[in-house]
C-alpha cells in the first residue's frame, strides 16, 4: 500500500464487507475467520494484517457507541466554546489585522479519517508567502513568525479556529494530530493506523513533548491513543493539555525538521 485509500463504500459480499482500496474487509463479528482473499475482523486474522491496521479498525468498531458519544460531545462543546469565546476570537482577529495585516486565517490541506483531505483552520501566525522562505531542507531562512503570531503560538490561541473543523465533523477535541499530506507516502503500514480516527486538536503527543518530539514518536503516541481509546482517556488528556498549555512546554515557533523529521523516504 503506497498510500491510504478512502473507503469506497459497500462492495460485494453483502452488508458485512467494506472495501478499502483493493482490500475487502469483513466487518461483521459473525466472521471468526474471513473467507479466502479477504482480511478477517473476527477472532482469527488472515494475512496480511498491514501493521495491525485492520485489527485496530475492528477494535474501533466495537467502541462505536463510545465514539458516537465522543463525536456528539465534540459538536456540543465546540458550539458552546465558540459562543463563549466569540469576543476573544474577535479581539484576536482585530489584533492580527491591525498589527500584521490580512489575512486573519490560515488554512492548509491535512489528512483526516481514512486519509480524506480537509482544510484545517488556524489564526495566521506567519508572514505572507512564508513557504518562499524555506530552504531545500525545509528549514526557515528568516524569522517568519509575526509579532502577534509569537504570542498566539505561545498561548496556543492559533489553534482556536479548529473549533470550526470540529463542528464540521472533520476533527475532534482529542485524537491524533492531523497528518501532513506529504507525509503519507513516507508512512509504514503500521504508521498509517493513525488515520483510523478523526484527528484531534490535542492528544498524547501534545501532552508528552508537543513539537519537540520526533515524528516517529508522535505517531507512536497516536497509535497508542487509538489502541487504548476511551472517554476516560480523553478526559485525562484534556486535563493534562490545560497544564501543558499554561506551562508553555514544547512550544516551537517555526519548523525544526532537522531535529524531528525521521520518517522513511
Amino acid at each position: 500500500m503506497s498510500g491510504l485509500p478512502e473507503w469506497s463504500g459497500w462492495r460485494g459480499g453483502g452488508p458485512n464487507t467494506k472495501s478499502w482500496g483493493e482490500l475487502t474487509i469483513y466487518t461483521s463479528v459473525n466472521y471468526p475467520q474471513a473467507p479466502h482473499g479477504g482480511i478477517g475482523a473476527g477472532r482469527g486474522w488472515s494475512e496480511p494484517d498491514f501493521g495491525g491496521l485492520l485489527e485496530t479498525r475492528y477494535r474501533l468498531k466495537m467502541n462505536r457507541w463510545s465514539l458516537s458519544i465522543k463525536h456528539g460531545l465534540d459538536a456540543f462543546f465546540a458550539a458552546c466554546i465558540l459562543l463563549i469565546l466569540a469576543p476573544l476570537l474577535a479581539l484576536v482577529s482585530l489584533s492580527i489585522l491591525v498589527v500584521d495585516g490580512p489575512p486573519v486565517l490560515f488554512r492548509q490541506a491535512r489528512l483526516g479519517r481514512f486519509g480524506k483531505e480537509f482544510q484545517i483552520w488556524k489564526f495566521r501566525t506567519m508572514i505572507r508567502d512564508a513557504d518562499l522562505f524555506l530552504s531545500d531542507e525545509g528549514l526557515a531562512t528568516c524569522n517568519r513568525i509575526t509579532r502577534t503570531g509569537k504570542l498566539l503560538r505561545f498561548l496556543s490561541f492559533d489553534e482556536l479556529p479548529q473549533l470550526i473543523n470540529i463542528l464540521k465533523g472533520e476533527m475532534s477535541f482529542v485524537g491524533p494530530r492531523p497528518a501532513l499530506v506529504e507525509h503519507l507516502e513516507r508512512y509504514t503500514d503500521r504508521q498509517k493506523r493513525r488515520l483510523l480516527m478523526r484527528p484531534g486538536v490535542t492528544g498524547l503527543a501534545q501532552i508528552n513533548g508537543r513539537n519537540t518530539l520526533r515524528w516517529s514518536k508522535r505517531i507512536q503516541y497516536d497509535i497508542e491513543y487509538i489502541d487504548n481509546y476511551s472517554l476516560v482517556l480523553d478526559f485525562k488528556i484534556l486535563l493534562k493539555t490545560v497544564i501543558v498549555v499554561l506551562s508553555g512546554r514544547g512550544v516551537v515557533m517555526d519548523r525544526n525538521a532537522d531535529k524531528v523529521d525521521d520518517l522513511g523516504n
